[in-house]
């Protein structure tokens, strides 16, 4: 199988511009095809690639045999949220994009390589979160988030391929999952 990673994800440079789903599914369709992966594929997305693998969905739905979504966003979910709460997870990304520009992540050892790993994965999973890349790359990514769901919530139905949801609900004192979630079909057992 193949994994991509976002520009600024992983060992990805950030792209600079708008980001949004439709240059995202530009993307990975270009790098597919350069790759000569033609599909049918199935795409699993977590998070916001909920709302990536649905643009991708609607604009090649030739190239797919299928969808898996974990814990994925959908495209009403930001009218669900109180302001609060967006304006408390700004704040939250930059804290921890000023940490890492100013090295306190680093100077308090958790960029060390993991015991147990193979050196690649070791030096990625401990060199990823002491680059500002990363985190520049959410911010973005989540600014970018109204424009990725005026993209996406006019797609779907997706015929008759497979799709598969996967989502836990948080513990009651939290929003429900379901409660952030309402526009996907709960499956009746």
């Amino acid at each position: 199988g193949w994994q991509y990673e976002r520009a600024g994800g992983g060992l990805s440079d950030p792209k600079p511009g708008a980001g949004g789903a439709d240059r995202l599914v530009q993307d990975l369709h270009r790098l597919l095809t350069e790759a000569g992966i033609s599909g049918p594929t199935v795409l699993l997305g977590h998070s916001i690639a909920g709302l990536y693998i649905r643009a991708y969905a609607a604009r090649y739905p030739h190239n797919l045999s299928g969808l898996v979504v974990v814990d994925g966003s959908t495209p009403l979910q930001e009218d669900r949220f109180p302001n609060e709460l967006r304006e408390e997870a700004q704040r939250y990304f930059m804290k921890i994009k000023w940490l890492e520009i100013l090295g306190i992540v680093r100077a308090m050892g958790y960029c060390r390589h993991h015991e147990g790993l193979d050196d690649f994965t070791g030096k990625m999973i401990a060199e990823n979160p002491c680059r500002a890349s990363p985190f520049t790359a959410v911010l973005q990514e989540n600014q970018s988030f109204m424009q990725a769901r005026d993209e996406t919530v006019g797609t779907g139905p997706f015929g008759y391929r497979p799709i598969l949801i996967f989502s836990q609900d948080h513990p009651p004192a939290a929003p429900s999952q379901s409660s952030t979630q309402p526009d996907l079909e709960t499956p009746k057992l």
